[in-house]
């Protein structure tokens, strides 16, 4: 189990951080020729393309992925994958329509007058196209087609940034350069991800397979409704009580915040597959633990680099209207991880078909997020979002988890795991706030990094015989 996860986690992993890097590349550009109230706009409409992905074919890629992994017979397999296909064509085409007819009430309701026309329609085809793609890219997920995987997302990555580079550096389209090329991006992954699965999809539906998939992601619909509740509304509410000023500005924090969370990419797409294969297995529980060690070990690392030059990288990377993202970062990163994290790592509820739990610890956590931001916003801006943002996350992982470990028992290493995340927040509180720390700050940050590295060893949050079975498999890998 190990050894398939690491084969596929590397290769899933990989796009993200090509993904992420190029993101970063394009961090300097975006800030300059936008203003923050323009990242605001770009920040909130991709907030309600995340909120129609999430809610507009009741996530039926949830029911798709637990009945399609176990299913043996592959023709079965088959009326699976075509009747969720064209289901979701059908839900997408339908609210692109009536979004078209009505979109000057739309583009008001969801960013207000600003909105540019071509802006909103060009995303909604984005969104149709991109819609599909997210299907499909899962299928081969599904398929343990790592490989192909990874170079869907590197076809889409390279694109859309070089696409996007070129028509906001030499056509000067800005806001609209970029939505451009997202939708540029998705079209070039569309004609390729249709190529790989041409022997997946058939002309074939089933209305009682269809009515089985949905039977299972309907509650998750709710929990997929919080979901997007706890990762955006605090957009929502900058933009009504402060500004679009500052929702740019969380924005930024929050996209460089995502760099932390890049292992866990590549772990959530690898491992749910493999659990949902194996998790009768005895071993099972004792491999996801020592996985879930490993992924700890990475994202503390992540958080401590990212933490510990965040004033720098801002610095390097954007204009001074974009500097108060530094205030958010040290609550968004661990708030990004924990927001995924349960799905992988308390996987109880998915793998008994127990999905209202989830459903129910979301709704309970986007009503508490509602009231924290209502009460925090107002009065601390954009930090009280971020606090409220962890909290809340750390709420439904710690809700999750509990429930989870009542249906499937995960023997985790809470004391290794726990003492080196204190010994990380330790590290950037002291180096960030000391002022005679902040001449040698660089060498301190290595030190510490370094320091923390040994302390996981000496914990055994990681050993040696791992870190060397994890090199190995590195170097003699080749995409």
């Amino acid at each position: 189990m190990v050894k398939n996860f690491f084969k596929d986690s590397f290769y899933y992993t990989i796009p993200s951080f090509l993904s992420k890097g190029l993101s970063i590349f394009l961090i300097p550009l975006y800030t300059k020729v936008l203003n923050p109230s323009d990242y605001g706009i770009l920040d909130i409409f991709l907030a309600y393309l995340a909120f129609i992905n999430m809610t507009i074919t009741v996530d039926i890629i949830s029911g798709l992925a637990r009945f399609y992994i176990q299913e043996k017979d592959k023709n079965i397999k088959t009326v699976y994958a075509s009747t969720s296909l064209y289901f979701t064509a059908f839900c997408y085409s339908i609210f692109i329509i009536l979004n078209f007819i009505f979109f000057k009430e739309v583009a008001n309701f969801v960013i207000g007058p600003k909105v540019q026309r071509y802006f909103f329609e060009i995303g909604l085809v984005y969104l149709w196209i991109n819609g599909l793609n997210y299907l499909y890219t899962n299928q081969l997920r599904f398929d343990s087609r790592s490989k192909d995987h990874a170079k869907v997302n590197i076809l889409n990555t390279l694109v859309t940034v070089f696409s996007s580079f070129i028509l906001i550096v030499i056509f000067k389209y800005k806001l609209l350069g970029i939505i451009l090329g997202y939708l540029i991006g998705s079209i070039f992954t569309f004609v390729y991800v249709i190529h790989l699965n041409k022997n997946i999809f058939k002309l074939v539906f089933s209305f009682t397979y269809l009515k089985q998939m949905l039977t299972f992601s309907f509650p998750l619909l709710f929990s997929g409704i919080s979901v997007w509740i706890n990762l955006y509304i605090d957009r929502i509410m900058l933009n009504h009580f402060v500004s679009l000023d500052q929702v740019g500005i969380f924005g930024l924090g929050s996209r460089i915040s995502s760099i932390a969370g890049i292992f866990l990419i590549g772990v959530q797409a690898s491992l749910g597959p493999i659990i949902y294969e194996k998790f009768e297995d005895d071993e099972t529980p004792k491999k996801i633990a020592q996985i879930f060690r490993y992924f700890i070990f990475l994202s503390l690392i992540a958080y401590l680099i990212v933490c510990l030059l965040s004033n720098e990288l801002l610095e390097f990377f954007t204009t001074k209207a974009y500097l108060n993202a530094n205030t958010v970062i040290y609550f968004l990163i661990p708030a990004s991880i924990l927001s995924q994290c349960y799905s992988v790592f308390a996987p109880g509820p998915w793998i008994y078909k127990k999905s209202k739990f989830v459903m129910w610890t979301n709704i309970i956590g986007s009503i508490f997020n509602i009231l924290m931001n209502l009460l925090l916003i107002p009065n601390f801006g954009i930090v009280g979002a971020a606090i409220s943002t962890l909290t809340i996350h750390l709420f439904i992982f710690i809700a999750n988890l509990i429930i989870s470990q009542r249906l499937y028992k995960i023997p985790y290493q809470w004391k290794q795991i726990i003492s080196s995340l204190i010994f990380a927040i330790i590290a950037i509180v002291i180096i960030n706030n000391l002022n005679f720390i902040k001449e040698y700050k660089l060498i301190f940050s290595i030190f510490s990094i370094l320091l923390f590295f040994a302390f996981s060893l000496y914990v055994n949050l990681i050993n040696y015989s791992e870190l060397k079975l994890l090199k190995r498999y590195i170097l003699k890998r080749k995409i």
